[in-house]
């Protein structure tokens, strides 16, 4: 992680930016299938240490993962970085994607 952290940080033209850990696949440690890819006292320090958010969700039932972009972006407003898309609009289109079969919640087939 944390050839990852400087490389966002030396290639960042904002310096004040807020930078989240997003920690994925909760709903495989809540049922108990599996362990943790990363202790979680290293995560706990790595991020104190380096003043980041931390958030655990699962793609794949979508826990804390608008929670996730909600949190990104109340902080960086907190901290006056207010979000610019840059020149011209980008139409969103919050639909799902209808698809088969997929792991990814927000790709579900509409039932």
């Amino acid at each position: 992680m944390s050839k990852w952290l400087k490389e966002i940080q030396n290639n960042n033209i904002d310096k004040g930016i807020q930078i989240m850990v997003i920690g994925n696949k909760l709903d495989l440690i809540e049922d108990k299938t599996h362990r943790r890819a990363v202790d979680l006292q290293q995560v706990n320090q790595f991020i104190q240490e380096n003043k980041l958010l931390y958030a655990e969700t699962s793609a794949k039932t979508g826990q804390n993962v608008k929670e996730s972009f909600e949190k990104i972006y109340d902080e960086g407003v907190k901290q006056g970085n207010n979000p610019q898309m840059g020149h011209g609009s980008y139409p969103l289109n919050n639909e799902p994607i209808q698809t088969g079969d997929s792991c990814c919640s927000y790709c579900q087939p509409k039932v």
